[in-house]
């Protein structure tokens, strides 16, 4: 037979007695998920909110991590075929509502011409971090120089980007 006070549950809280001697216990509960995949499955996480933009040579995630070459362009010199390939970096927040993640990317030229629209989808886990990123490879004809301002909006806002647009200089041969 056992001497001495034992741990008995009563209610939400742990507290010795000498009249019971026994550990009562509730029935084994499953714990919910916690963190990220809690977030997911409740439905948060899932609308973009844009916090930023900018281009790039290139861009890749390693170990998680943004990584970008090439800097933040706000020039391109174009060749005979005006085809301009960059990368469009987005920075984005989480927040909890609709399950838009619908990113429109916008070029709009410096003359009353017709703007190019193009329609991104951004990856879920780009909005499931706090804060995350995404990134697009992007190869548009810019017809006219100037300067063109490239829009990239979601449905809680837009950040613009001017980009001077000129023709490559000739190459003199020898």
């Amino acid at each position: 037979m056992m001497r001495g006070p034992l741990l008995t549950f009563v209610g939400p809280r742990f507290h010795t007695t000498k009249v019971r001697r026994t550990l009562y216990q509730s029935r084994p509960r499953a714990i919910p998920p916690s963190g990220l995949l809690a977030n997911l499955l409740r439905g948060r996480f899932s609308r973009v909110i844009l916090t930023g933009a900018f281009l790039a040579d290139a861009a890749a995630a390693v170990d998680n991590k943004l990584n970008v070459s090439g800097g933040v362009l706000s020039r391109f010199a174009v060749g005979p075929d005006r085809l301009a390939r960059f990368v469009l970096v987005v920075l984005t927040q989480s927040n909890p509502g609709s399950t838009d993640r619908q990113l429109t990317v916008e070029a709009r030229p410096p003359a009353d011409a017709e703007a190019t629209r193009l329609q991104f989808e951004v990856p879920e886990a780009a909005v499931a971090e706090f804060p995350g990123f995404a990134f697009f490879e992007i190869q548009l004809r810019l017809p006219i120089d100037g300067r063109w301002e490239l829009v990239a909006s979601s449905d809680t806002g837009s950040v613009t980007l001017p980009v001077l647009v000129t023709e490559m200089p000739q190459q003199l041969g020898f």
